[in-house]
């Protein structure tokens, strides 16, 4: 349920778990509910665990929300990388071109 996996999250972000990371890497990346993959991605961001790879992996998520969430997030990473800038704009620009 919405309240246990949020109860979760928490719990996590407190405890400062970066061994979830992994884990929570794998449901972010796999898992069929938008709602759960966005979950653990903000689970992820909230141990300080998003890598410019990961955010590139969520900019690729089938589900608009999980890829514009992304594309907040990655905003302060992608101000000190000028790689991560540049693969941004391209994937911005090749769904601008599939649509």
């Amino acid at each position: 349920s919405g309240t246990l996996r949020d109860l979760a999250m928490q719990q996590l972000i407190w405890r400062d778990d970066k061994t979830a990371i992994e884990p929570l890497l794998q449901v972010a990346t796999t898992h069929k509910s938008p709602v759960t993959r966005l979950a653990a991605w903000a689970t992820i961001r909230g141990l300080d665990g998003l890598t410019a790879a990961q955010i590139l992996q969520g900019l690729r998520d089938a589900n608009p929300d999980v890829r514009r969430l992304m594309l907040r997030w990655c905003e302060p990473l992608a101000a000190r990388d000028a790689k991560l800038r540049s693969d941004v704009i391209a994937v911005a620009q090749n769904e601008v071109a599939a649509d």
